[in-house]
């Protein structure tokens, strides 16, 4: 992929995890999770930084992007993949309806941590090349 991605910080402690970024360099933390899993086939990679920003890239050619616009990105995310992506677990005010909906989750949903988190490396310029 880039040489960017060796500064890859995991946003939390599983070992499971761990093996497997560490295995395959993929910007994957989870291969099972749908959407993920479907934007890495169409050759878009999807991170969280430390700012909480989302970078993203939605072709090999392209530069990284990064947004905090989750509905914005709910949208261009949902075009691109042809299923309704869910990133409602990014917006911080959430009602208690919405969280007793929550226990129902929808299959496309993204949460901060299916997301790795990456810190200490200058993403303006990292470009996505398929392996």
């Amino acid at each position: 992929m880039n040489e960017n991605l060796g500064n890859i910080v995991l946003n939390d402690d599983s070992q499971r995890t761990k093996k497997i970024v560490n295995k395959d360099n993929s910007s994957l933390k989870d291969k099972r999770h749908p959407v993920l899993k479907k934007l890495e086939e169409k050759g878009g990679i999807i991170f969280l930084t430390s700012d909480g920003k989302i970078a993203y890239i939605l072709s090999p050619n392209e530069e990284c992007k990064f947004t905090k616009d989750f509905k914005g990105l709910e949208i261009v995310l949902s075009n691109f993949l042809g299923i309704d992506v869910d990133l409602s677990a990014f917006i911080k005010s959430r009602s208690k309806k919405e969280n007793l909906v929550d226990e129902f989750e929808n299959e496309f949903k993204i949460r901060p941590n299916d997301l790795i988190m990456v810190s200490g490396t200058d993403l303006s310029t990292l470009k996505h090349t398929q392996k």
